[in-house]
C-alpha cells in the first residue's frame, strides 16, 4: 500500500488510479473536515475539496459513524460545561462541580493556545455526570444535557452528515456487496489487529479496504503508516495520512 504525503501526492495518485466508487474515510478526517480548530482541518479540508471536484464519494462504515459522532457530542458537552462554568459564582456553587468545569475550562483554554481542539474523554465525562447529579440530582444532568446537546446534537449530525456527503458501507458477516467484493470476516479484523498491531475500530477499517472495490483511504491517524504490510488485497491502493499544521499556520486558517 502507498503511503501519500500531502495533496499533490493525492491528485497524482488519483490521476492514475480510478476512484469512483470512493474513498474510505476515517473519524479523524470527518471531524476534521467539520471543526475548524481541529489540529488537521487545513489539510482535511484540502483533501475534501479534491475529492468533491472528482465527485469522489466519502465512505466510511458503522464504527466510523459512531466514533464521528460521539466526538461531535463530546466537544458538546465541552461547550456547555464552560458556558455553565461562566455564570456559575464560586461563593454560592456546588464545590467539586465548580472545581471540574473551571479544570474544562483551563484545559480547553490550553488546547487553544497550541492551536489544537480539546474534548472531554470518557473519563472526564463519567465525572461530569457524577458532579452533576451530586449537585442537582439526575434531573440536573438530564437537563444540562438537553439544553447543550439534545435536538441540537441531532441537527448538527444531520447537517455534517449533509455538508460531507457520507455514505456508509454496511454489510453482514461473510456477506458481499457491490462495493465490498469479498465477503467480510470477523476472524480477519482479529488476524490484522494480531499482525498490524492496531486497535480493533482501525483493524475493521483496514480488513474493510482490503475487501472492498475502494482503493484510497483517507486518516489523521499516523497508525496507518505501514506501506510494508505484505498483503496482495493492499496493491495498488493508497492511504493519506493528514498532517497536523503548526500553530501559526492554525491562527492564519481560524
Amino acid at each position: 500500500m502507498q503511503i501519500l504525503r500531502g495533496i499533490d501526492q493525492l491528485k497524482e495518485f488519483l490521476s492514475q488510479t480510478d476512484c469512483s466508487d470512493g474513498c474510505l474515510a476515517d473519524t479523524g478526517f470527518l471531524y476534521g473536515a467539520s471543526y475548524t480548530d481541529d489540529r488537521v482541518y487545513k489539510q482535511a479540508l484540502d483533501v475534501f475539496l479534491v475529492l468533491e471536484e472528482q465527485n469522489i464519494p466519502i465512505r466510511t462504515n458503522v464504527v466510523g459513524r459512531m466514533e464521528f459522532i460521539d466526538l461531535v457530542f463530546r466537544k458538546q458537552v465541552t461547550l456547555g460545561a464552560i458556558n455553565v462554568f461562566s455564570a456559575m459564582n464560586s461563593k454560592t456553587a456546588h464545590k467539586s462541580l465548580y472545581d471540574l468545569l473551571k479544570s474544562v475550562r483551563d484545559e480547553d483554554t490550553a488546547a487553544k493556545r497550541n492551536g489544537q481542539s480539546y474534548k472531554v474523554g470518557e473519563n472526564r465525562l463519567k465525572k461530569l455526570r457524577e458532579k452533576f447529579i451530586e449537585s442537582a440530582g439526575d434531573k440536573g444532568w438530564q437537563s444540562f444535557c438537553s439544553k447543550y446537546a439534545g435536538q441540537m446534537l441531532i441537527n448538527e449530525w444531520q447537517i455534517l452528515e449533509g455538508d460531507l456527503g457520507l455514505h456508509f458501507l454496511e454489510v453482514m458477516e461473510g456477506q458481499t456487496s457491490q462495493l465490498i467484493t469479498r465477503p467480510l470476516h470477523w476472524k480477519d479484523m482479529v488476524q490484522t489487529m494480531g499482525e498490524l498491531g492496531v486497535r480493533g475500530p482501525d483493524a475493521m477499517i483496514i480488513n474493510l479496504l482490503k475487501a472492498s472495490s475502494l482503493n484510497l483511504l483517507v486518516t489523521a491517524d499516523k497508525d496507518f503508516e505501514f506501506s510494508s504490510a505484505d498483503d496482495i488485497s493492499l496493491q495498488n491502493k493508497a492511504v493519506i495520512i493528514l498532517e497536523e499544521v503548526k500553530n501559526t499556520e492554525l491562527q492564519l486558517v481560524k
